[in-house]
C-alpha cells in the first residue's frame, strides 16, 4: 500500500536551495541530491525504507528520519494512523 505524503513547503525550498548550491560547486551534484531525495520519498511512500527515530523528539510524535547518502541531509517524516502526514528536509 502506498502511503500519502505531504511535503512541507519549507522543505521543498530548502532542498531547491541546496541543489542550486551543490550544482554551483560541481555540475550534476545538485541533480544527484534531488534524485536521491526523490528516491527516498518514493521509498518512504512505499513503506519499505528503514527509518530511525529523530533524536531529541519524543516518541509520541512518531517522528522518523531517513539519512540521504552522500549529502548531509535527512528527510524527517511524521506517521499518523498508518499514513505519513508531513515531511521535512533538514541539514545535518
Amino acid at each position: 500500500m502506498t502511503k500519502s505524503l505531504r511535503i512541507h513547503e519549507l522543505a521543498e525550498d530548502e532542498l531547491a536551495d541546496a541543489a542550486l548550491w551543490y550544482e554551483g560547486k560541481q555540475a550534476g551534484l545538485g541533480t544527484a541530491l534531488l534524485e536521491l531525495a526523490d528516491q527516498a520519498v518514493e521509498l518512504i511512500r512505499s513503506g519499505i525504507l528503514p527509518s530511525n527515530p529523530v533524536p531529541g523528539v519524543t516518541r509520541s510524535k512518531n517522528a522518523r528520519r531517513v539519512l540521504l547518502r552522500r549529502f548531509p541531509y535527512s528527510i524527517i517524516f511524521y506517521e499518523q494512523a498508518g499514513q505519513n502526514c508531513d515531511s521535512r528536509i533538514r541539514s545535518q
